[in-house]
């Protein structure tokens, strides 16, 4: 690691409080949503204005320069998805805090936090989870943790 580096890493880690130096967790309260197909003329569809009011609300959540961390990063995340209003009593005990299998799927929200935060997707070099859960008694969130 070179002056420049160490440099960025010290504001980095004294304006955001950073653990242990190497680390940032962010957690964003929302829905999170998969990115949608888009081609030049679906981008007035409901499913991509969706997408973009989305995407504005993560940014506007997360105050953290990404662009300024050195590289390598890992990428890892946990999103917390809310149990529809219809499941019943029973069924809504049971699911939460457990794996989420239906849609959205994982590749799509990923690729729609990737799209979200980074300018060059080529800066992650790994991750260490991905998961996807039913919320628990807290909000719909995104909990993301970048490590270099």
């Amino acid at each position: 690691m070179n002056k420049t580096d160490q440099l960025v890493q010290a504001q980095l880690v004294q304006q955001y409080r950073i653990k242990h130096g190497r680390v940032i967790w962010i957690t964003v309260y929302t829905k999170a949503l998969g990115k949608p197909r888009m081609t030049q003329r679906d981008k007035f569809k409901p499913a991509a204005q969706r997408y973009f009011a989305y995407k504005d609300e993560v940014r506007r959540q997360v105050k953290i320069p990404l662009w300024r961390l050195p590289e390598p990063l890992t990428f890892s995340w946990r999103i917390w998805l809310p149990i529809p209003p219809s499941v019943s009593q029973a069924e809504n005990e049971r699911r939460r805090g457990t794996g989420h299998r239906f849609k959205p799927d994982k590749d799509n929200l990923d690729k729609a936090l990737m799209d979200i935060l980074f300018s060059k997707d080529e800066r992650i070099v790994g991750t260490r989870f991905q998961e996807k859960i039913w919320e628990d008694f807290n909000k719909p969130r995104i909990e993301m943790e970048l490590r270099w």
